[in-house]
């Protein structure tokens, strides 16, 4: 009457909303020549209705023990925490034994104090660069090289924001141990007010502003600690007569740091990646200093947006076949930005966009073409009734822009940018990064690269995206990305092909 053999089971539930604690099904792989023969399983714990919790547990016959865990909670509206853990004890791969181990750790939290208060945490700890390169399951996972962690507490209502900020960036360089960057902002209080209108009397004020710690550490080179206080309020008067728009805007802006920094030499054992041949790219490490640093600066912009060009293209051809008509605009777009006032750009320190802040006198030129598509028998929204074919997903939708292309290019008028460029070096410029995204200041120059970007919404499921820039002065394509995308019900796929030769290489 003693049972001698136990044997699982597995039963179908019958509530299948609901939730039960137990055993995932056990987990076998074969084959792998990292992990060799894998043997795991996990345990799912139903906390209560908002949350829950996974434990697993698997063994990698040529590695050691990986442990993982997930915790899910789900709050009333927005409220939400999302923690994974993943860590191995690896005893290296025969025959060098080298570990390879390590661990990761995310998590991403919300919680709404009110419709205008939240607290929201994303963070993300990685304890070696080699564990995410060997161990990462998917192939954008194993390439990333960033690690960003932030939380922050903000309060938006009536176009005004106030947030504290914590943030810390990390960057692997290559697997080296100590090869990063890192850069902290611990604490930061920022400030943000959008246009408001000063009366009746038709002008419109709006700035920004933050006070923060921060500290930057990389190969041969730590900053202080170093506190920063940037305010930059500003001034526009905008008016429309005969189809033209005008924007004149007059912005003060002024930045303190406690600590500076010089130009240093280039070190005579470069860090990984850093040549010493002279080409464009290669970096002289700054040399950090005591002294303090006010920088100020006076903007002024101007964006003149002259009548938009259209012509409506109707037709028996497009109406029969396609039931449509066709809008075609043209909307040409000029704008001027002078800056002055910044006589130390290289003695500032090196932390956030707030840091790039040059001199220039420049003039931003382009055109925007676009294609919206009307429907001239717009397809009615009817009342889903239980059994028929729910209703198309464009029903009611009588015009949509089909397609947008931006094709543009800047003038400097300033080569030198107050003398912030350095020869024989890459040069960032907050003026520059915001047009291109790509470095290309090598030396000084008159004219950006010319940049095209192409955008089509071929319909409810579809969409491709284009960005190309091509240089000019060097003759040859800086930058060309390509984004296709296509949806159908809960399925996604996309399609991406990058290409981007910078400067020096």
């Amino acid at each position: 009457g003693l049972p001698i053999l136990y044997l699982p089971y597995v039963t179908h539930a019958v509530n299948t909303s609901g939730r039960q604690s137990g055993f995932l099904l056990p987990e076998l792989e074969t084959g792998s020549a990292i992990k060799g023969t894998v043997i795991g399983t996990a345990y799912y714990w139903a906390i209560n209705r908002s949350a829950d919790l996974t434990l697993g547990l698997q063994y990698y016959s040529l590695r050691g023990f990986e442990q993982s865990a997930e915790f899910r909670f789900r709050g009333r509206g927005n409220d939400l925490v999302h923690g994974t853990y993943k860590g191995l004890e690896d005893r290296g791969l025969a025959p060098l034994y080298v570990n390879q181990g390590g661990q990761d750790t995310l998590l991403v939290a919300r919680h709404d104090f009110t419709p205008y208060t939240r607290a929201i945490i994303n963070a993300e700890y990685l304890s070696s660069y080699i564990y995410r390169q060997v161990f990462a399951e998917n192939f954008s996972q194993a390439i990333s090289s960033e690690v960003k962690s932030w939380g922050f507490v903000t309060h938006e209502k009536n176009g005004l924001a106030g947030s504290f900020d914590l943030e810390r960036y990390e960057n692997y360089a290559s697997t080296v141990s100590g090869d990063q960057i890192r850069i902290l902002h611990l604490p930061k209080l920022e400030f943000n007010m959008l246009d408001h209108q000063l009366g009746r009397s038709g002008i419109l004020a709006g700035g920004d502003g933050t006070f923060g710690l921060l500290s930057r550490s990389e190969p041969f080179y730590r900053s202080h600690n170093v506190g920063r206080s940037d305010l930059f309020p500003h001034f526009s008067i905008p008016w429309i007569s005969d189809g033209w728009t005008f924007r004149p805007t007059i912005g003060l802006r002024e930045t303190l740091y406690s600590h500076s920094q010089r130009l240093g030499p280039v070190p005579l054992i470069p860090p990984p990646g850093m040549n010493q041949s002279g080409l464009p790219g290669q970096d002289a490490v700054p040399i950090t200093e005591d002294a303090s640093l006010s920088r100020k600066a006076v903007e002024v912009d101007m964006q003149i947006l002259p009548p938009v060009l259209e012509r409506d293209f109707t037709g028996p051809f497009m109406a029969r076949h396609f039931d449509v008509a066709l809008r075609h605009t043209i909307e040409p777009e000029i704008n001027y930005r002078y800056v002055a006032g910044i006589n130390k750009f290289n003695h500032v320190p090196r932390f956030d966009p707030i840091d790039i802040y040059s001199d220039t006198n420049e003039v931003e030129y382009g055109v925007t073409q676009r294609l919206f598509l009307k429907q001239l028998h717009p397809k009615p929204c009817v009342k889903i009734i239980a059994g028929a074919r729910p209703p198309s997903k464009n029903c009611g939708e009588v015009s949509r822009e089909w397609l947008s292309w931006f094709v543009g290019q800047k003038y400097f008028a300033d080569p030198t940018f107050g003398k912030a460029v350095i020869p024989g070096r890459r040069n960032i410029f907050t003026t520059t990064q915001d047009f291109s995204g790509v470095a290309y200041i090598t030396s000084p120059r008159s004219v950006s690269p010319i940049i095209s970007r192409l955008r089509v919404n071929t319909g409810t499921s579809t969409d491709l995206e284009w960005d190309f820039d091509y240089d000019t002065k060097a003759g040859r394509i800086a930058a060309s990305n390509v984004f296709a995308n296509y949806r159908h019900g809960n399925f996604f796929s996309s399609f991406g092909h990058s290409m981007l030769n910078p400067v020096g290489e």
